[in-house]
């Protein structure tokens, strides 16, 4: 009952949030799983749910399959263009041009409702800010920042 009780507060505490990111319900669905897995292994036909475990694993399986593609293009995705602008960047920084501007944010697949997922963490527009300070050592520029792409 814990388990099932903290699943739906997982998602219930996302409920007031203008953005539900995909990722955000991962810990609910671990949450959910565990008080499921629970319950079936308090039912009383023990040798049902031993000859339905397969399947039973194949559609959990399959359930998180799904999770994972996304998240693995979203992952090729932002490596993609986060090495395009590194590209850029040390390209910049060959010409002379120490105070690189750059677009902001890397967009990612909208498939699942993720239009930017570094946003948190990419580049902003101010330049005095983390993480630009820190990408700029990082490159020997003087400074870096994003110029918004809206």
């Amino acid at each position: 009952m814990p388990y099932a009780a903290a699943g739906f507060a997982v998602f219930f505490a996302m409920a007031a949030s203008p953005e539900f990111p995909t990722r955000a319900s991962f810990t609910g669905v671990v949450f959910l799983c565990a008080a499921l897995l629970s319950l079936v292994r308090r039912l009383e036909v023990q040798g049902q749910i031993k000859q339905n475990f397969p399947a039973l694993y194949a559609f959990a399986l399959g359930a998180f399959l799904f999770s994972f593609a996304c998240a693995t293009k979203d992952i090729r995705e932002i490596h993609v263009k986060w090495k395009q602008r590194a590209e850029y960047i040390l390209a910049q920084k060959e010409k002379g041009v120490l105070d690189v501007e750059v677009r902001e944010p890397i967009p990612t697949s909208v498939l699942l409702g993720n239009k930017y997922a570094a946003r948190g963490n990419d580049i902003t527009t101010d330049p005095g800010k983390w993480p630009n300070n820190s990408i700029a050592a990082y490159f020997g520029i003087r400074s870096i920042c994003g110029v918004e792409i809206w």
